[in-house]
């Protein structure tokens, strides 16, 4: 196993510890809980929420703060409401907890629900027949 390079002192200033990328095996200064470098893990693009997952390239609908969104151990991000159910339906547990718009914490799980795991794209909603009282779709 080859040894990782020496940092520059103002980079260890800086926080920056290097280890291994986890995608193409190279050397570069992580943050904490960072496992792929830059190339293998662009950076979010600016005005995108933080539960956007980086293959989704959906824009957000609402504000970024809308909701909360907590997977089982307890890490949580922030996003808007697209943004959120797609995370909501993807990680196992998750929790999702109202943020600055009211509602939208509810709305973000019923739109959870008609998505599958990794699914950016949402089917449309199946919206009850004339005859829906019968329960029927």
């Amino acid at each position: 196993m080859s040894t990782l390079p020496n940092p520059a002192p103002a980079e260890c200033q800086a926080g920056a510890h290097w280890r291994r990328c986890a995608g193409c095996d190279a050397p570069f200064p992580a943050a904490p809980g960072q496992l792929l470098c830059p190339g293998c893990h662009p950076p979010r693009p600016a005005g995108r929420c933080p539960a956007a997952h980086p293959d989704d390239r959906s824009p957000c609908q609402g504000p970024p703060d809308a909701v909360r969104v907590v997977d089982r151990t307890g890490n949580q991000r922030q996003g808007c409401v697209h943004h959120a159910s797609a995370a909501l339906a993807s990680i196992k547990d998750a929790r999702v907890y109202p943020g600055s718009v009211a509602g939208a914490a509810i709305d973000a799980y019923r739109r959870a629900r008609f998505r599958g795991p990794f699914e950016f794209e949402p089917r449309p909603v199946p919206v009850p027949c004339e005859r829906a009282g019968r329960g029927e779709w």
